[in-house]
């Protein structure tokens, strides 16, 4: 082999060999970048799954013992008609829960249709108001669906995965008394209209 062809191979390797080495450097030099970037995908991602599971734990299934009777008037800041009604349910558990909920707009209230004894399922959104120096939680229904009694555990049962040994499934274990607290004087609620208002919106506050 003469000198001349063992110049161009050994150009022809070094050049391979720089080729090599500025693609490493190039990878190295984005690693901060791609990682920056897979973070704020895996943030985000988890992020959406969070928002997902906190929406989907806002719902309440239970049976109506109340239905109040509905609230209208006109908004402050666009005069417009508006109309809320007031719910509360109870909860099938061995110590049942109640929570009382609002359903805001006349269609909606027609929408939902919501009588004493009807099995719903509530989805809601919780937000908190300041009124006179005190603060009220709202709890408003953006979705009530009808259930069928037979879906709904009846109370003081509970599924066969949890019974405990040594005991039938779907018959709740036996528990000491609690002593129930003292009835406390409900709290004045706030009035619906009570603030001027957002202009953008036909909400009475």
């Amino acid at each position: 082999m003469s000198f001349s062809e063992k110049s161009r191979i050994f150009a022809e390797k070094s050049e391979k060999e720089s080729r090599e080495i500025r693609d490493e450097g190039v990878i190295f030099s984005l690693l901060p970048f791609l990682k920056e970037i897979i973070g704020r995908t895996l943030i985000a991602f988890l992020s959406e799954q969070q928002l997902k599971h906190t929406i989907e734990k806002m719902e309440q299934a239970g049976r109506v013992i109340a239905v109040l009777e509905a609230r209208s008037g006109l908004a402050k800041s666009t005069g417009n008609p508006w109309m809320i009604q007031d719910y509360v349910i109870e909860t099938h558990e061995q110590y049942p829960r109640r929570m009382a909920f609002n359903v805001f707009g006349e269609d909606k209230i027609k929408q939902f249709n919501i009588q004493v004894g009807d099995e719903v399922n509530v989805f809601f959104d919780i937000n908190a108001r300041e009124y006179q120096g005190r603060w009220y939680n709202d709890i408003r229904a953006w979705r009530v669906d009808h259930v069928t009694p037979g879906e709904i555990p009846a109370p003081g049962t509970i599924p066969a995965a949890q019974a405990f040994a040594g005991q039938p499934a779907g018959v709740a274990p036996a528990a000491a008394p609690i002593a129930s607290a003292p009835a406390q004087p409900a709290a004045t609620q706030a009035p619906v209209d009570f603030t001027d208002g957002d202009a953008t919106d036909d909400l009475p506050f």
